[in-house]
């Protein structure tokens, strides 16, 4: 729960206009988080809204009233997980935990397991109606589509990583290219050893 609250405490101050640290060289990996190596999304505007050893969240203004862009990556620690239903059945319940239903109503879940040798990787595709966005922006409805893998890191199974990319936006404003702007942030990810 506390991820989703601080995305969302990003989102809240980003459409007011709140400071951050803009990326000035988008060619610079950003290499803080714990076992991560990221390459900003390779457009102008983005900031660094949250940098630490666990969580790395960029952000950038939209194109419509109030749309927002996050790609939050998040390092956690995992219990020890034998199969894959096992992994899926956490994975789950944690982020239910951090979406409750009185905020977020789920329009579209879907998650599919991928290869990824001894390790565990799911790759989901979320579309969330965000109920206190609506009512803070009055009676337009607010989506919020995410894109994302989370997995195993492969040099330490306890250590589980999430990488994003999402959008918030009104109905009607959706971003036809998310998917392709999605996938080229989080395909140039590096995993790196944990120090």
């Amino acid at each position: 729960m506390k991820k989703l609250f601080v995305v969302f405490l990003l989102l809240f101050l980003i459409s007011f206009g709140a400071t951050a640290s803009e990326i000035k060289d988008l060619s610079k990996r950003i290499e803080d988080v714990y076992g991560v190596s990221v390459l900003p999304p390779q457009e102008k505007g983005w900031s660094v809204m949250q940098k630490g050893k666990t969580q790395l969240v960029l952000a950038k203004k939209g194109p419509t009233e109030n749309s927002t862009y996050i790609a939050p990556i998040t390092i956690f620690k995992l219990p020890k997980i034998r199969t894959e239903q096992q992994f899926l059945e956490y994975i789950s319940k944690r982020k239910e935990a951090q979406q409750p239903k009185e905020r977020f109503k789920v329009i579209q879940d879907n998650h599919e397991f991928i290869l990824g040798g001894t390790n565990r990787i799911i790759k989901y595709h979320k579309i969330v109606e965000d109920k206190v966005a609506t009512t803070k922006f009055g009676n337009k409805t607010m989506l919020m589509e995410i894109i994302g893998y989370t997995f195993q890191h492969p040099k330490n199974y306890s250590v589980g990583v999430d990488l994003g990319f999402s959008y918030r936006y009104h109905i009607g404003a959706e971003d036809k290219e998310l998917s392709d702007k999605a996938n080229a942030f989080l395909d140039q990810i590096k995993l790196v050893d944990l120090k």
